[in-house]
């Protein structure tokens, strides 16, 4: 598996784990966390992060 496509199955993850959150703060956290992923894909550090 690729990076790509390790930061894909992580946010899906992330997407999942933040349904059964208990609280609005741990949401918060789950979707910075996967803003975070998005962020890193789309500006291209993908590989810099990846090392």
């Amino acid at each position: 598996m690729n990076i790509h496509e390790l930061i894909l199955e992580v946010q899906g993850l992330l997407g999942r784990t933040m349904q059964i959150a208990q609280s609005s703060e741990e949401k918060e956290l789950f979707r910075v966390a996967a803003a975070a992923l998005m962020f890193i894909s789309e500006t291209g550090t993908v590989h810099s992060f990846e090392d």
